[in-house]
């Protein structure tokens, strides 16, 4: 496991989850709003309820990590972190160097 990587999961586990995704699955509007959230964060856990489909996680989890052009840093049980650098804060934020 690289450094920027163990200081991400690090910083994660003081998260609690920004959003919920339940049976409705994905939505344009959960795409935007994760986005918004990434925006101004950085960084964002997502919960994937029990009501959702198990089988099509990975595919929802693949395409939030594509269309919110995002880094996957960890996935522990329902939940996923995602990250994404806003310009070069994150390397003074999360003190990557």
């Amino acid at each position: 496991m690289n450094k920027k990587r163990k200081v991400l999961r690090k910083e994660a586990a003081k998260l609690k989850p920004s959003m919920m995704i339940g049976k409705s699955q994905l939505s344009e509007g959960v795409i935007v709003e994760l986005d918004r959230i990434l925006e101004a964060n950085e960084m964002a856990k997502v919960r994937f309820l029990r009501s959702s489909d198990p089988a099509q996680r990975d595919q929802m989890v693949s395409r939030l990590v594509r269309e919110t052009r995002a880094e996957l840093v960890e996935t522990r049980g329902n939940t996923i972190t995602l990250f994404r650098a806003r310009g070069d804060t994150a390397e003074k934020i999360y003190k990557l160097k």
